[in-house]
């Protein structure tokens, strides 16, 4: 899913229950978007510990570190990436 509302609201309706993969890329630039430009790189290499983590509970607590390194300086960007940060890690609950 790209975090489209109208596309997100039939598939819930037409497969209800089923697991849904945020894709990554664009949840990515959307956190980018709201980030300070001084920050953009130390950001993104937060992103990466998180989409890249080898685990469901270590995503979880990599994002738990995102919100704490970077709410003061970015709180747009965490929020952006607290809304969808289970979706975007879905695929690791089933390892």
């Amino acid at each position: 899913m790209d975090g489209l509302p109208g596309l997100e609201n039939v598939f819930a309706q037409e497969f209800p229950g089923a697991s849904t993969q945020r894709c990554q890329v664009h949840l990515s630039r959307n956190v980018l978007a709201k980030v300070p430009r001084d920050y953009k790189k130390d950001v993104a290499d937060s992103l990466r510990d998180i989409f890249y983590a080898s685990s469901h509970r270590q995503a979880m607590d990599k994002f738990d570190e995102f919100k704490e390194k970077w709410q003061s300086l970015a709180p747009s960007a965490v929020k952006c990436l607290e809304k969808s940060v289970e979706q975007a890690v879905s695929y690791l609950k089933f390892e």
